[in-house]
């Protein structure tokens, strides 16, 4: 296998992942917004659970800007001719 595919194969790879912690994200995001009910007065809303959401999603954030920069860098290593951008 040339180093090439092996970059392509990676990129796919990572491109999954992206594609995954992309869909966590939105998941959490969903979670807050419903915990974040506009309806209902402060002292009611879960402080505890909206914090847990928070920092999960802030670690998923996270993870997603880390596997972009490695899929940028490969996109580098490619040069023009590149991964195929989904």
């Amino acid at each position: 296998m040339s180093e090439r595919e092996k970059l392509l194969g990676k990129d796919t790879e990572l491109r999954l992942e992206a594609d995954n912690l992309k869909l966590q994200i939105k998941d959490r995001r969903a979670g807050l917004r419903d915990l974040l009910d506009p309806v209902e007065e402060p002292e009611d809303l879960d402080g505890q659970r909206i914090a847990m959401k928070a920092v999960e999603m802030a670690a998923l954030i996270h993870n997603l800007k880390r596997v972009n920069a490695k899929r940028s860098t490969i996109r580098d290593e490619l040069g023009d001719q590149g991964a195929p951008r989904y």
